[in-house]
């Protein structure tokens, strides 16, 4: 099998007929050579593009030692410090054994109910706020609406107490830290001595937090932080590191579940049909449970609306491995100090794939065991696969489920509908700007 070779100068014309995107340039690069190619950097050394299932898994699912990562979320150690998704090798290791307990179906159940809590907390406020509203509704962006919600069971979760100012301050630092990620090939020794002062002040505020949370009495911690410090001894590097992995967690899920429920409302503006249907089947007015929504939601037609939007729209839309080893797979010939991109977004929209990749159909998985085989044979990978797959995708997924089937169950959400949902492909794949809903109490 012949791989294309494509040379640097071609790389650089792409990416400035592509408007330094990117996304935009693989995928011109895509259509002129196909699905698998390689460009060849001056030092010799090559990045290569396949966006096969097969390839991409046996990537994913290799010993992590033979295929590291090293995406920039490996240069976000700069202020996430050391945590399980910055850290490498023993150190990770480490970590997940450390952090696997909070995931065991026992642990997942308290965690739920404090995100169950905090959610109810939240649709009273927004409920007076309505019935305060002289027009009988509020009128929002979707996107922030929906990040607030996720920030504050993230918060509930992985932070314990903290005010106002503080709330505020901890989204805005984790943003502007993306914001600097997404920026294509970050200068990294920029990026760690020309941060700007908000940022510095941010990351002292967030450990500050932390370390006053954490040092408090036993009964006083959040669930997940009481297991994640039996973990742990009392020594300062250990306390850092679980300060780190808090602050991991907290990034981890606010973008990427809040970025999900963004889409799936904007899709369901557009989709009456879904949306009428899942109105339905959640009509009523006491909160619902997890077990409740699973219980009446049987054809489990809400988890694949979520699993179908996340094929659509991934929130890592690539992922970069390096090569250790020289091997050669799926005709690449790969050698050390090599990269290789792992397409996401296009592997999940490729029609040799999916029919119709670009139609949002739950249809098209018949259950959640379906998605999860689709999983194994590396064809939806909104989570990755293998060792360093999101260690949280049962939590992320019972926390979308609980805040969608709540949320449409006391208030009615109306939005024009748009064909305007081109991401915007930053660190993760965001929605356009602009989206704004009227939200309305049934």
């Amino acid at each position: 099998m012949n791989i294309p070779q494509i040379g640097v100068s071609t790389f650089i014309k792409h990416y400035f007929l592509s408007k330094r995107c990117n996304y935009r340039t693989l995928d011109s690069l895509h259509k002129i050579y196909g699905t698998s190619f390689s460009i060849k950097l001056p030092s010799g050394r090559r990045v290569h593009y396949n966006q096969d299932p097969t390839f991409l898994l046996k990537i994913l699912s290799a010993p992590e030692q033979l295929f590291p990562k090293v995406s920039l979320a490996l240069e976000a150690s700069v202020y996430l410090g050391q945590g399980i998704i910055t850290s490498t090798g023993k150190t990770w290791k480490r970590q997940r054994v450390a952090i696997q307990p909070i995931f065991n179906r026992s642990s997942l159940s308290t965690l739920q109910s404090e995100i169950e809590l905090e959610l109810k907390a939240y649709r009273s406020e927004l409920a007076l706020c309505i019935k305060a509203s002289p027009q009988g509704y509020v009128e929002r962006s979707i996107e922030a609406e929906l990040h607030s919600v996720v920030l504050r069971i993230a918060l509930r979760l992985f932070f314990g107490e903290v005010d106002e100012q503080e709330r505020q301050i901890i989204p805005r630092t984790i943003s502007l830290g993306m914001d600097y990620l997404s920026q294509g090939l970050v200068n990294l020794k920029w990026f760690r001595f020309g941060m700007r002062a908000e940022i510095k002040k941010g990351i002292h505020t967030i450990n500050r937090v932390l370390r006053q949370n954490l040092d408090r009495p036993v009964e006083s911690l959040t669930a997940f932080q009481k297991i994640l410090k039996s973990q742990y001894s009392s020594s300062e590097e250990h306390q850092q590191e679980l300060r780190d992995n808090c602050l991991s967690m907290l990034f981890a899920s606010y973008e990427t579940t809040g970025t999900t429920l963004t889409w799936l409302f904007s899709i369901l503006a557009e989709q009456g049909l879904v949306y009428r249907k899942l109105e339905q089947m959640f009509q009523g007015a006491e909160p619902l449970s997890l077990a409740d929504i699973e219980r009446i939601d049987s054809q489990e037609l809400l988890k694949r609306s979520l699993c179908e939007t996340l094929r659509l729209y991934p929130p890592p839309w690539t992922l970069v491995r390096g090569v250790t080893e020289a091997t050669e797979m799926g005709g690449h010939d790969l050698k050390s100090g090599d990269q290789v991109l792992l397409p996401i977004y296009a592997m999940h929209r490729d029609p040799g794939i999916w029919a119709h990749p670009d139609t949002f159909d739950p249809e098209r998985f018949g259950s959640y065991q379906e998605v999860l085989e689709n999983a194994k044979q590396g064809r939806w990978l909104p989570f990755a696969a293998g060792v360093r797959s999101c260690i949280g995708r049962e939590l992320a997924l019972a926390e979308m489920q609980t805040i969608t089937a709540n949320l449409i169950r006391e208030f009615r959400f109306e939005g024009a509908a748009s064909n305007n949902l081109v991401p915007r492909f930053h660190l993760f794949l965001r929605p356009p700007k602009g989206n704004r809903m009227r939200i309305y109490l049934r």
